[in-house]
């Protein structure tokens, strides 16, 4: 969803993209165990959930997002979620680039510096993606950490202390 704050004007894109929903049969474990969607009153089944590690790059220009029910990370350039017209729903899809594989995470968050911080539950952590050379590498891993989300420059603050 794309809100235009000067005019309230709005407008998907995206919507009901593959990348934006939980991969089928995605059994992410956490604390070596299996984590599975749950309703009450209804079988186990595999985790339902979609988009919602979501950032933007520290210049504006490119949104970051990934399913946390599913494997990748993702971008888009902002450009292309901002434009409107015959074509645009297309240009966005075409437009999503799979950057790397991040397991299950929650919450992610951007530095000055343009590196983007996913919370991992799977590995008790919090992970760097690194745009400028596409590498991810682990943040800080502690069995304190369990299943990181929302983000924040004091949440990262707190974890430097961990370090």
């Amino acid at each position: 969803m794309i809100v235009d704050l000067a005019s309230g004007n709005s407008w998907r894109h995206l919507n009901g993209d593959s990348r934006t929903h939980a991969e089928l049969q995605f059994l992410p474990f956490v604390w070596g165990q299996p984590v599975y969607g749950f309703m009450a009153g209804e079988p186990q089944q595999y985790l339902g959930f979609g988009a919602d590690g979501i950032t933007l790059s520290s210049d504006g220009e490119t949104l970051f997002f990934g399913p946390t029910g599913g494997s990748y990370l993702y971008s888009i350039p902002t450009a292309l979620l901002r434009a409107q017209g015959p074509n645009s729903e297309v240009r966005a899809q075409s437009g999503v680039t799979s950057l790397t594989q991040k397991g299950a995470s929650d919450g992610f968050e951007t530095d000055s510096n343009g590196l983007i911080y996913l919370g991992h539950p799977q590995q008790n952590a919090v992970v760097i993606y690194n745009p400028a050379n596409s590498s991810m590498s682990t943040f800080v891993r502690d069995p304190r950490v369990n299943w990181v989300d929302t983000l924040s420059g004091e949440y990262l603050s707190l974890f430097n202390k961990l370090l």
